[in-house]
């Protein structure tokens, strides 16, 4: 299915808006905020996603719950990449995961577990491997 979409004014003044009518409840609403222009993707008046487009970059906010899926592979690319939650992050792969990492790999938590469910812990160094702790435990 292809849309076309025609406007009288391609070039909305300040503070004005266009809304396109997808049907069954869904709209796409375009803000014009003067230097930015800001896309939304409605549905059932909920807003799911906002789209800002800058002069040399684009925001993307989901309002909404979101599931990102695919049925091959998908790569997140870029010179620094971060991931933010404000209660939990959780990885899970339903096989292996590895991380290779060129410089240093720096882990900092309150506490940290390392479970192995099935087989041994492997630690291995090119050099020393070094414990510092108040007090080591082992067997306890």
């Amino acid at each position: 299915m292809k849309y076309a979409v025609q406007t009288s004014n391609p070039q909305p003044t300040p503070g004005e808006c266009e809304v396109i009518d997808l049907g069954a409840g869904q709209t796409v609403v375009i803000e014009n905020n003067g230097n930015d222009r800001l896309l939304h993707i409605e549905a059932q008046h909920k807003r799911l996603l906002s789209i800002r487009l800058y002069a040399d970059h684009a925001e993307l906010q989901l309002t909404q719950d979101c599931t990102v899926r695919t049925r091959g592979n998908m790569a997140f690319e870029g010179t620094v990449l971060s991931f933010r939650a404000s209660e939990e992050l959780h990885f899970e792969s339903g096989g292996n995961a590895t991380f290779s990492i060129t410089g240093d790999l720096v882990s900092s938590a309150s506490v940290q577990t390392i479970r192995a469910t099935l087989g041994n812990v492997n630690l291995r160094a090119n050099d020393d491997v070094k414990l510092q702790a108040e007090r080591i435990l082992l067997n306890t």
